[in-house]
């Protein structure tokens, strides 16, 4: 099914397959008897009829597979309608550390899927989405979008049960009415207080924003992204494309994905919604918050700062008119003032702190910025296509941009004009398009010889902000910025990042590619850090991911000139230099020395002899020769003298080299020693590490079933018996509660007459009135009768304590006895 990459990057090389995370891509997926991870089962064939996937067949991003604690669901678009099943991965991992992985067959048995009931649900099924607590699914249609309210839990059901769930059809008049638009891209509000905010875009380039929890149909809030009042045909105009291009182009009114802001950064970013058309063209809406958000301290803190920064600096003041930031502050003035300013004071900066919408945002419609115009422009003929999709990311406190296109082509870009919000006023001035710093392209259309198109989605890691996963029909690539993050935060040169191809579905020769319809990235502390993704032909596949060193080695070194140790990463200098510089040459006499001229007597007095031809001038010339020579003999003393002290400075650097070649040949033995007990020690560790990991496997299995403990058939049973009872007691009483309740009601209301009448007729009626006797003695039957209901009622109270407290200690003596 997946056949291993011919090219991987040597920074990020694929992880190991150890049991923290068993790597299901070695069972053969043509193996009849099912030697696979399933998650559908290993009888799904004989079930329903599956529809075959392929490259030529997928034409949008798919993600039928989600990840919740443990929990991995996948959806199955058959014939029949969607079939949703869910599976725990940590049963699986359990079944495999115990079984092995030499024994598929038995870890399969012992795992079991379970299928959630959606067979209210009746659309081709192209996307899902958990909320932050888990509790709700969002599948999305073509014109349709459906929210799951889902159990905490599925460890009281079994395979045989069908998993209930409650489905709240999400603005069907808006969507399944009108064909003509279709459904985008569906996510959740990160800053929702309750998880609970579904914002909708539609291709239209509306943005709708839905309370799940108190309506379905009407949105809460709407943005566009576009102008509502143009048609397509009436976007005659240029507009500024995805490649830098100016052209008329009708894909320019056709929304394709969305994205939120880097919410790690600070200021406005986390309320910033970035929305990408089918052009290319990038626009920007800010902000879009809920009625009810939740902030951290620091979040507030930069917004606070964003506002009192505007005007203090005017050379660096933002582009907007005078009410453009009045209505800035005060929007951010109401959003502080209902805090709780003595709890706020004290708060750490990560504390969460729930605020409303100020008042001002109801009254102010949020416009949209752009398109942003890509500097530099990038190359026409690197063919960047049809937008797919558009992600988020922090990187080093920069918010970087990833789109994606149909023809493998994906743009890393840095946002150079921060988000900042923007209302629709009537004084507004037009401001110049916002611009994108273009990082690096990346071509990701591998083994494409026929260029065909194919949808590219992009998945952001969940441990670390600043890398991404390109899913595509060559596999999925694991892109990594890191690397020129910290570059540009030491003041490097470097300015790409790393790519590693983790899977390959190229087509082969003999059959088509496996395209890949779910992806998601698992950060737990059972499972570990890595993938799972699910493929067209209902299997899944998973692998660890390598994690990054937290900081780099610490290598101590001695300066040259100083003994004292210093931290650094140079060379290791064992011994003091004692040469210094400049480096040492050879004298000047001893390579230009003059050589001495034959003494000749002056012309004309061959023929003299001694002492005949000694005069004044032959004494002059004897006289210069000798003081030549003198000069030329003390030239050569003192390069005799130089050559002395650099011999004697030559020995003591011998002396030196040679103390410290004896000292770095004792450290190298020692080193040696040292290794060999490393590597004895090491083999010791590798031999006892397995045993460590079961042991570690089995406390967290127990502590997870200590929190969510698997029940029995039997406990089933016993606990719906119980529940049926307490139903059976509450639906018995309920007449005689209700019957009584009204007798309250009436008794009040007589009451309370009888209390007018007697302030009327005074005070001394008050303190002659007395009760006869038949009254007397109804009242008293009747609290006899009310007292014998009270009683009844807490015997079956009691009862059923009981009841509840025998299930929980036979619970726990089950776990007592796994744990032993």
């Amino acid at each position: 099914m997946f056949s291993p990459p011919n090219e991987q990057s040597t920074e990020e090389g694929g992880s190991e397959v150890d049991a923290t995370l068993p790597d299901i891509s070695i069972i053969a997926p043509e193996h009849p008897s099912g030697h696979s991870l399933d998650v559908s089962g290993t009888d799904l064939g004989a079930e329903i009829e599956l529809p075959s996937f392929s490259i030529r067949n997928v034409s949008s991003p798919y993600q039928l597979m989600g990840l919740r604690d443990g929990d991995l669901f996948v959806c199955i678009n058959s014939p029949g309608g969607p079939i949703l099943r869910t599976i725990n991965v940590r049963d699986w991992k359990k079944a495999i550390s115990t079984n092995g992985t030499e024994d598929i067959e038995t870890s399969i048995g012992q795992v079991e899927y379970k299928e959630v009931d959606i067979s209210r649900i009746n659309f081709h099924v192209r996307k899902m989405e958990f909320n932050g607590t888990g509790k709700m699914l969002a599948l999305m249609g073509d014109h349709a979008v459906s929210v799951l309210l889902l159990p905490i839990s599925f460890k009281t059901y079994s395979k045989s049960d069908v998993i209930p769930c409650r489905i709240l059809n999400i603005g069907t008049m808006c969507y399944a009415t009108d064909h003509s638009k279709t459904v985008a891209k569906v996510l959740w509000h990160p800053l929702s207080e309750a998880q609970s905010h579904l914002l909708v875009l539609s291709s239209d380039g509306f943005l709708r924003m839905y309370n799940v929890n108190l309506e379905i149909e009407e949105p809460e809030q709407s943005f566009h992204f576009l102008d509502p009042s143009l048609e397509e045909d009436e976007r005659d105009g240029p507009g500024v494309m995805g490649a830098g291009l100016y052209a008329a182009d009708r894909d320019e009114s056709e929304l394709v994905s969305f994205c939120f802001g880097g919410g790690t950064i600070g200021g406005w970013d986390p309320l910033a919604v970035y929305g990408l058309t089918k052009s290319g063209d990038l626009y920007s809406i800010c902000p879009v918050m809920p009625l009810q958000s939740i902030f951290t301290k620091s979040q507030l803190e930069d917004l606070r700062t964003s506002v009192h920064g505007v005007g203090d600096h005017p050379d660096k003041a933002p582009s907007y008119s005078e009410r453009q930031q009045y209505w800035r502050k005060r929007w951010v003035e109401e959003l502080l003032e209902d805090l709780d300013q003595e709890r706020y004071l004290r708060a750490l900066p990560d504390a969460v702190f729930p605020v409303g919408r100020p008042r001002v945002g109801a009254k102010l419609t949020a416009e949209r910025r752009g398109p942003y115009s890509i500097e530099p422009t990038p190359i026409p003929e690197s063919g960047y296509g049809i937008g797919c999709d558009i992600i988020s990311l922090n990187v080093k406190s920069l918010n970087v941009l990833a789109l994606s296109f149909d023809s493998g082509m994906v743009y890393v870009c840095t946002e150079l004009d921060a988000a900042e919000p923007g209302w629709k006023l009537s004084d507004t001035a037009p401001e110049t398009l916002p611009k994108l710093a273009l990082h690096e392209h990346l071509d990701f259309s591998i083994g494409n010889t026929s260029k065909k198109s194919s949808s590219m989605s992009l998945v952001q890691d969940r441990k670390y902000t600043d890398s991404f996963f390109c899913c595509h029909a060559a596999g999925i690539h694991y892109v990594n910025l890191a690397p020129w993050g910290d570059s540009l935060e030491g003041g490097g040169t470097r300015y790409a990042g790393s790519v590693t191809w983790l899977v390959n579905t190229r087509p082969l020769d003999t059959r088509d590619a496996t395209s890949i319809i779910g992806f998601g990235v698992v950060n737990d502390v059972y499972l570990g850090y890595g993938y799972l993704l699910w493929a067209s032909t209902h299997q899944a596949h998973g692998e660890l991911l390598s994690l990054r060193a937290l900081d780099k080695p610490n290598v101590k070194r001695i300066n040259a000139n100083s003994e004292t140790p210093a931290t650094g990463t140079g060379p290791i200098s064992l011994y003091t230099q004692v040469l210094r510089p400049p480096p040492y040459g050879v004298p000047e006499a001893l390579t230009n020395r003059s050589r001495q001229p034959m003494v000749k007597l002056p012309p004309g007095d061959a023929a003299q002899t001694y002492p005949s031809f000694i005069t004044d001038e032959t004494v002059a010339f004897f006289e210069a020769q000798v003081e030549r020579m003198r000069a030329d003999l003390k030239m050569l003393y003192n390069a005799g003298t130089q050559l002395q002290e650099r011999f004697e400075l030559q020995c003591l650097e011998l002396k030196a080299q040679s103390t410290a070649s004896t000292a770095a040949s004792q450290k190298l033995a020692k080193l040696i020693a040292r290794m060999h007990t490393s590597e004895a020690r090491c083999n010791r560790i590798a031999k006892y590490q397995p045993y460590l990991s079961r042991k570690t496997d089995l406390i967290l299995q127990v502590l997870v079933d200590h929190m969510q403990p698997q029940l029995s058939d039997e406990e089933r049973k016993y606990m719906n018996w119980v529940d049926e009872l307490k139903t059976k007691h509450r639906e018995k009483l309920k007449p005689r509660v209700s019957q009584y309740e009204k007798e309250k009601d009436v008794l009040k209301t007589e009451l309370q007459f009888k209390k007018l009448k007697l302030d009327a007729k005074g005070p001394a009626f008050c303190e002659i009135q007395e009760l006869g006797t038949n009254q007397t003695e109804r009242i008293k039957g009747a609290l006899k009768e009310i007292y014998g209901i009270i009683v009844q009622v807490k015997k079956l109270e009691e009862q059923v304590k009981r009841m509840e407290r025998s299930a929980r200690e036979r619970m726990a003596r089950e776990i007592g006895g796994l744990a032993g």
